[in-house]
């Protein structure tokens, strides 16, 4: 069960890091400069710790996200759950993945890049999400044993590439990170919607155990709170090194973390 419960770690870090916690850390520590590390506090508060707790409640009444909206009233777990689903997915969290994955990966490397050209690359990136999703007892080692790593590698690689070889010092503090660095950075942690996906997550990774024949409610209970453990670790390690990538990159026109890892890939 060790192994599973690193796996499922690893699971919940892949859910967890998708296209705004790639982007906002590096944006925040180039905005932030010398005061990166309390913003980076900040957006660690309400971009780990709060979905971290998050995932731990509803694992603990293992109801799901209607559940808890029905402690209010039946109608309101509803109307919850919907509007928790289509946040994190065709409202906002869907389209963003796409478009970061474009314009981050692709874009760049494309001899014309236009509206059609994201349109098809959308179309063969949500192929590929539907197909890692046909079998929802897989997602736990389709995430946890191949994506993850995957990832885990390429940010290491781009952050390590840049601590050794940093562009510039850590700037002066600019706009809202000057007198509140660390409120701002709070501000920053709630973008990534984290804390709204936790709800759903959890019932994943609960999930994830029923499917490896664990019915005890309390070792589940603590086998997620190990695996949040893992990936809240994994997580403010990431966030911390992209903010520092954000931080260390000289002055520009930047206009978010996108352009900013963009550059520092290509520079």
């Amino acid at each position: 069960m060790k192994k599973q419960v690193i796996i499922s770690g690893l699971m919940l870090f892949s859910l967890f890091f998708g296209a705004g916690n790639l982007i906002f850390p590096p944006m925040l520590g180039h905005t932030a400069g010398q005061n990166m590390w309390i913003g980076m506090l900040g957006f660690a508060l309400t971009g780990i710790l709060l979905p971290f707790i998050t995932v731990i409640v509803v694992a603990f009444y293992d109801e799901g996200v209607e559940s808890v909206g029905n402690r209010i009233h039946p109608w309101f777990g509803f109307i919850f759950a919907v509007v928790i689903y289509m946040s994190i997915g065709a409202f906002y969290g869907i389209p963003r993945a796409a478009n970061v994955a474009y314009e981050i990966g692709t874009r760049h490397i494309l001899p014309v890049h236009n509206q059609w050209t994201l349109i098809i690359f959308a179309a063969i990136f949500f192929a590929i999400v539907y197909w890692i999703s046909l079998n929802p007892s897989k997602i736990v080692d389709n995430l946890g044993k191949l994506l993850t790593p995957l990832l885990l590698l390429m940010v290491a690689l781009l952050s390590i590439a840049v601590i050794f070889n940093p562009e510039s010092a850590l700037s002066a503090p600019k706009d809202k990170y000057i007198t509140h660095p660390f409120i701002s950075g709070s501000l920053e942690g709630y973008f990534t919607m984290d804390l709204v996906a936790a709800l759903a997550f959890s019932v994943v990774i609960v999930n994830g155990y029923k499917f490896k024949g664990l019915t005890d409610r309390m070792k589940i209970l603590k086998y997620v709170c190990f695996s949040g453990l893992i990936a809240a670790i994994l997580l403010g390690m990431i966030y911390f090194a992209l903010a520092y990538v954000g931080a260390s990159t000289a002055p520009g026109n930047f206009k978010d973390g996108t352009d900013i890892l963009t550059y520092n890939s290509l520079r």
